[in-house]
Order: C-alpha cells, then sequence, then structure tokens
C-alpha cells in the first residue's frame, strides 16, 4: 500500500471511531442536564417530567411552527411545571429540524430552551427562548427566567 492510501484510510477510521465518542459523550452530557434541571426542580417547587408532547396550547403560537420533528408531533424534555403566586410557568427543551434547499435538501437541529409565562389559564403565554446547536447551560437557563418574570412583571406597572 502506498502512503496516500494508508493517510486515507487513518483519516476515515478516525472519523468512524469519533462518531460513537460524539454519540456517548452527548447522551452522558444530556443525563447530567436532565438530573441538574431535576435537582432544581426538587428544591423550588417545580414539577419536573423527562419528556412529554407540547401541550395543545402551545401548539399554535408561531415559534413552535417552525421547522420539523421527526415524527411530526412536537415533544419537549426536561420540562419543568410550576404554578405560583397566579403565574403559570414552564421551562423546557425543545428541537426540532431547519429543512432547506430544494435540489439538495439539508436540514439542521434547532436545540433551544424555552420559558413560557402567563398570569392564569385566560391570558396568552409569553415565550422567551435560547437556542443554538446545543442546549444553553441551565444557568443560562435561569437567567433566561428571571429575565421574562421580570418582562412580566413590567407590564403589569
Amino acid at each position: 500500500m502506498d502512503t496516500v492510501s494508508i493517510v486515507f484510510i487513518s483519516i476515515i477510521s478516525l472519523i468512524l471511531l469519533s462518531i460513537p465518542v460524539m454519540i456517548i459523550v452527548s447522551v452522558i452530557q444530556l443525563g447530567r442536564r436532565s438530573k441538574e434541571m431535576q435537582a432544581f426542580a426538587a428544591g423550588h417547587g417545580y414539577r419536573f417530567t423527562r419528556r412529554e408532547r407540547l401541550p395543545d396550547d402551545l401548539r399554535d403560537l408561531p415559534y413552535f411552527r417552525n421547522g420539523v420533528q421527526i415524527n411530526f408531533r412536537r415533544y419537549i424534555k426536561n420540562v419543568l411545571r410550576r404554578e405560583h403566586n397566579g403565574i403559570d410557568t414552564m421551562v423546557f427543551d425543545y428541537w426540532y429540524l431547519n429543512v432547506s434547499g430544494v435540489t439538495l435538501p439539508t436540514s439542521r437541529t434547532a436545540r433551544a430552551s424555552v420559558v413560557c409565562l402567563r398570569r392564569g389559564h385566560a391570558s396568552p403565554w409569553q415565550v422567551s427562548s435560547m437556542e443554538d446547536f446545543v442546549y444553553p447551560d441551565f444557568s443560562q437557563v435561569l437567567d433566561l427566567l428571571k429575565q421574562s418574570m421580570k418582562e412580566l412583571h413590567k407590564h403589569d406597572l
């Protein structure tokens, strides 16, 4: 075998070996995130669920009509819920595919942490999100929750 073939086979082997490693690291990180959110929920009066369908009253909001999910159902995960002082609060992770291109379609998975707030069941939801290729650190999600609460209270004045 010549040198070019050896280099080519080595590069392909490294790429193939890196895929399972990336999957394992991703699963570990998501597990840690879920445990962190579950611990927060237990200490702050929230209910935690690992995965559920996006509630019907959120499905028609513009943000949740972005992209598609693989099985065409809208799912959310790492869900924190609480009703406190007349404010319904939901914090969760959400993902969807952005598909673009006609001749050569490509897709990108968008991952977001979402905060939904409303005053009572009759009020509309206020939706805030942080979106990227990876889920943001949970500390950033808590900052988004604080900002969203301030914004909600600002409208009370």
